[in-house]
């Protein structure tokens, strides 16, 4: 997967009053932000970008460390465990606070109170891809194909429950037909699951903004993405709403939320040091370019879109009687 981290960010940008640092606030400290997912994804590249804008703002330095484990868990339950003094942070995300607790018995925290929201920070939709093999060229052709020929195809995802699988669930029940129209087939990832679609393992597939260097090749078509507008990844291709399912959405958010109990004024400053830099045109410019848009507001608004998500994504699992494993 081709990123372009932070090379655009920290050469020669103008030294910035820091905000006032509030009543037990460590000062000098460095803030540390746990990506719950490896290096290189859009979460991991949209936390290293707003802490290189933030620190400047709050006078702080501000470090990133990759926790991964238990699809997310892991980095999350290490957060919720933190002192609530805002010098740990959480970079949460569609799935941690969406897609694990809507198909997780019991992911070990609850995604509603278990941190503080602080703001959210990006999203970043997916595409949906066929093998050039397979002869659709747009959505309603592989609604067709799916119906003509059920059980002929198969379809990747980076896992059993992830986004991109709920996602494919949502496209079916919305084009009408039955889940066993397509066999899914999960992968421990992303890339591999790219990998075999290449190939032309499996026919097609929902991926994120990585995928894009699959298609110098020509092996693989970009059919929709799931965003409400379109996006720059592939500006070419249609929504799903455009193509008739507007019910197909998905965008991969991600935010910073801190330990409970952390206090309002921390939360408070954090928010303001974090929507100043998500408003930086630099900042912006280089999400773009990964395929991220920027986005920001108050911690109200984002635990009121945590809550949304939760509650969507449960009712997809629900409504449709998807079982995952207890792992």
């Amino acid at each position: 997967m081709r990123r372009r981290h932070l090379l655009a960010l920290g050469a020669g940008l103008p030294a910035r009053p820091a905000l006032a640092q509030p009543a037990g606030a460590a000062a000098g400290r460095p803030i540390r932000i746990v990506v719950p997912f490896g290096p290189g994804g859009s979460v991991d590249v949209a936390a290293r970008l707003l802490a290189r804008e933030m620190q400047e703002r709050l006078g702080q330095p501000m470090v990133v460390e990759n926790r991964t484990g238990g699809t997310g868990r892991v980095g999350v339950l290490a957060v919720t465990q933190a002192p609530p003094d805002g010098q740990t942070l959480a970079m949460v995300n569609a799935i941690t606070h969406g897609t694990v607790p809507a198909t997780t018995a019991d992911p070990g925290y609850d995604a509603l109170r278990d941190l503080v929201p602080v703001v959210r920070a990006a999203e970043s939709p997916i595409a949906l891809m066929a093998h050039r093999d397979m002869p659709v060229r747009n959505v309603a052709e592989l609604v067709a194909a799916l119906r003509a020929r059920p059980g002929a195809y198969s379809y990747a995802t980076g896992g059993a429950g992830s986004g991109a699988h709920l996602t494919i669930v949502l496209f079916l029940t919305q084009a009408g037909l039955p889940l066993e129209s397509a066999l899914h087939v999960p992968y421990r990832g992303e890339a591999p699951a790219l990998v075999d679609l290449i190939a032309g393992t499996v026919q097609f597939g929902m991926f994120g903004a990585g995928s894009q260097d699959a298609l110098q090749g020509g092996t693989i078509r970009v059919l929709a993405t799931t965003g409400t507008e379109r996006w720059n990844r592939y500006p070419d291709a249609p929504t799903m709403i455009e193509a008739g399912m507007p019910q197909v959405l998905y965008t991969g958010w991600s935010g910073l939320a801190a330990p409970p109990g952390t206090p309002p004024a921390v939360i408070a400053r954090l928010n303001a040091a974090a929507n100043e830099a998500l408003r930086s045109p630099s900042l912006r410019r280089v999400m773009a370019e990964n395929g991220i848009a920027a986005q920001g507001g108050t911690p109200e608004e984002f635990g009121r879109h945590i809550a949304q998500e939760v509650a969507r994504w449960r009712e997809v699992v629900t409504s449709n009687r998807l079982t995952f494993d207890a792992s």
